[in-house]
């Protein structure tokens, strides 16, 4: 709705546009009328005025000099000039001075009249569009410039929001960026219409506010009821936002460092999902020391390695609860991750391509996972077939070699899954439905070696794999290898590796 003030001093004018039709029906109210320019002067200091409508000839101030004086405080206010015919020395004063169109007294009719306001409602619209894109520009320079230098000051001077307001809160959307653009920034303007909507890029909006009241209780509470109102309109367009609002900020010249420190909150999206509002204020900072999160990831490495119960659900779970408890930067979380599944490709003698069947960017894989409730399901799907992998590696191996008895093949299978446990010769012999001699014969003939030999290589290699990649003891790697005897364990180690095992490590590292 349009505010008209009509300014003239002759009452039956005033009362005949007054009534000239329903003003409300085309968009237009009069908010008052008066019957000269110093009236007119004083109404506007305490009203909101869009368009005058003024005659030129009246006493005390006439129309030019309203014109003049107007433009000079309220640029914003628009003109239309009535006059007569022996005016027009007048009239063209008043174009000079700003009014956007005139209007002879005998042609003011309905439609006339009509006719005028609605080209100047345009000509509103269009300057209003055009500043508000200025004053956006001017917000992102703002809240992107480490300093709020001088010719940033002079251009904000230009806007009254920044001389009749003085407590600034900013509070950031951030939006799938596959959302429409159009519907997100049409919502968040219409549910706030006494801020500024500003676009930072294809996923990111902020909205600028400003509060006269001092007391943050008050503000927080009118901002959470607007923020609610915009995810739930949001909602209906099955768009799920996440929102951080920053402190508060007093001074103009800080709010850049004020929405710097709002964007790092951003980063709790990963912690509590779309859907979530961050205060600012009420939130611990992030850790960043991530010496404790590597040990366990080194502990799950170890197990996995091993193969001796690795507990990959119940290692995840500790994982995870100590994720969330420390609160983790989450760009240090998603570069400890890649380091963990390339660190585990290293160890298990596998790539990328063995696990996932195709060329796969880890760190892209691994960034996709928004939440922390993602990134652990991946890490469950990657761990799951990297395990796969490494058997179906060994699998490949044994179905290269010229071993064809398919009773030795099982019996190998068997060997490699279960190595760390004890293993008889007459639970192969069972296996493989062989009396323990005709086994004992067969496997010799097919692998060259025999049984006891086979095993305890298997065991040497995965504890050379130990050696090499974890910080175990040696005592312990015996354990995990399947063998009980610490000096059984050197010995053989020794006939098999020329070395002790602490040498072998030496010469490793």
């Amino acid at each position: 709705m349009y505010n008209i003030l009509i300014v003239d001093d002759d009452n039956l004018i005033r009362e005949d546009l007054k009534t000239m039709t329903d003003w409300q029906k085309y968009g237009f109210q009069i908010i008052g009328d008066v019957s000269n320019g110093a009236q007119a002067l004083n109404f506007i200091q305490f009203s909101y005025v869009d368009i005058i409508i003024t005659d030129i000839c009246m006493p005390i101030m006439d129309g030019v000099e309203l014109i003049k004086t107007v433009k000079s405080i309220k640029p914003q206010i628009k003109f239309i000039v009535i006059s007569n015919y022996d005016d027009f020395k007048y009239v063209k004063d008043a174009m000079k001075y700003g009014a956007s169109d005139y209007i002879l007294k005998y042609e003011i009719e309905e439609d006339n009249l009509l006719h005028l306001l609605n080209t100047v409602k345009d000509e509103i619209e269009r300057g209003s569009q055009a500043e508000m894109y200025k004053f956006e520009q001017l917000w992102r320079k703002i809240l992107k410039e480490k300093n709020f230098n001088n010719k940033l000051y002079e251009e904000s001077k230009k806007f009254k929001e920044f001389n009749n307001w003085k407590n600034f809160v900013i509070v950031i959307f951030k939006c799938n960026p596959a959302a429409q653009t159009d519907t997100i920034h049409q919502l968040l303007q219409s549910n706030c219409s006494e801020s500024i909507v500003v676009q930072m890029n294809e996923k990111q909006w902020c909205i600028i506010m400003w509060h006269n009241n001092n007391s943050w209780m008050y503000i927080r509470a009118s901002i959470d009821q607007t923020v609610r109102r915009i995810f739930s309109d949001l909602q209906k367009y099955s768009i799920h936002p996440f929102a951080v609002v920053s402190k508060m900020c007093t001074d103009i010249s800080k709010i850049s460092a004020v929405y710097s420190n709002a964007l790092k909150c951003l980063h709790y999206n990963f912690y509590m999902g779309s859907g979530s509002v961050v205060y600012q204020d009420l939130q611990k900072d992030f850790s960043y020391e991530l010496t404790p999160l590597k040990k366990l990831f080194d502990s799950l490495i170890t197990g996995l390695i091993s193969d001796r119960d690795p507990k990959v659900e119940k290692h995840l779970d500790l994982i995870f609860q100590h994720i969330q408890q420390k609160n983790y930067f989450p760009v240090l979380l998603y570069d400890l991750v890649c380091d963990f599944v390339m660190e585990l490709y290293a160890k298990l003698n596998l790539s990328v391509t063995d696990v996932f069947g195709k060329d796969t960017i880890v760190s892209s894989e691994v960034r996709k996972c928004s939440t922390v409730t993602a990134l652990k399901q991946w890490l469950r799907t990657y761990i799951t077939e990297t395990i796969n992998a490494h058997r179906n590696q060994f699998q490949s191996a044994v179905q290269n070699t010229e071993i064809t008895r398919k009773e030795v093949i099982k019996a190998i299978q068997y060997i490699n899954h279960n190595y760390m446990n004890e293993i008889t010769l007459d639970e192969l012999a069972s296996l493989t439905n062989l009396s323990r001699n005709y086994f004992c014969r067969i496997f010799k003939e097919e692998t060259g070696e025999g049984f006891i030999d086979y095993l305890n290589k298997i065991r040497i290699n995965k504890a050379k794999l130990l050696l090499s990649n974890t910080d175990q003891r040696i005592v312990d790697i015996a354990y995990n290898v399947g063998i009980k005897d610490y000096r059984y364990f050197c010995n053989i180690f020794k006939k098999f590796t020329g070395s002790c095992p602490s040498k072998f490590r030496d010469k490793q590292h």
